[in-house]
């Protein structure tokens, strides 16, 4: 596919080479959802610097889960945290809250599942046992 296209670019400069990728990259995440395939997201330049972030970013990239994947936002949610955990070994310690694992949390002022905009709306954080408060923080 891409070939067929880059063998074109030189004939049509109208062409925007990074947003044609980046839908590919959607739909192909897309159809795997859609097939039940397991994602994890992650932090690998997808939602970074074509969309003007200056560095790669968790919250956007649950963002575009949702608005161009077809993920609902606990979808979203669980691919970053429990799929994620699976995906690298983790999950006995990390990736879901349950008795016996690491609590490490993000408490949020606003509910992710109503507007997954709302992951970024950081009231504090507890890591290792601290409790962390990050006054009205908004990623």
């Amino acid at each position: 596919m891409f070939r067929s296209s880059a063998s074109t670019a030189s004939h049509n400069n109208d062409l925007d080479f990074p947003r044609i990728g980046q839908q590919w990259i959607f739909n192909v995440t897309r159809n795997a959802h859609e097939l039940g395939i397991r994602i994890c997201a992650g932090t690998d330049d997808l939602g970074s610097s074509e969309l003007g972030d200056k560095f790669p970013n968790i919250h956007k990239e649950i963002e575009l889960f949702v608005h161009e994947c077809g993920f609902s936002p606990l979808e979203a949610i669980t691919s970053a945290t429990k799929t994620a955990s699976q995906a690298i070994g983790i999950d006995k310690y990390y990736g879901t809250i349950e008795p016996g694992k690491v609590a490490d949390l993000v408490i949020l002022y606003d509910d992710p599942s109503i507007n997954i905009t709302n992951t970024r709306k950081i009231y504090s954080v507890i890591k290792q046992g601290v409790f962390y408060t990050i006054p009205n923080q908004t990623l």
